[in-house]
């Protein structure tokens, strides 16, 4: 996914960082490769963090996009 991404000038967000510097635990379902609660938790987080700028420009100051957040 992240070579397709970088030949073709899409932005990937790869949360895999993230959930390694955080200590994210059981973020997949044990049974299947999807996010668990936690998992969507940890993500919501790494998204908001990783977007928190663009989401700025777009929607105005950052204490409106916090209360937005909320």
């Amino acid at each position: 996914m992240l070579d397709w991404c970088s030949d073709h000038d899409v932005r990937c967000l790869d949360p895999r960082e993230y959930f390694d510097e955080v200590g994210a635990v059981n973020v997949y379902f044990s049974w299947d490769p999807h996010f668990s609660e936690n998992g969507h938790a940890h993500y919501a987080e790494f998204l908001f963090r990783s977007l928190s700028s663009e989401l700025t420009a777009v929607l105005g100051r950052r204490d409106e996009v916090i209360v937005a957040r909320e």
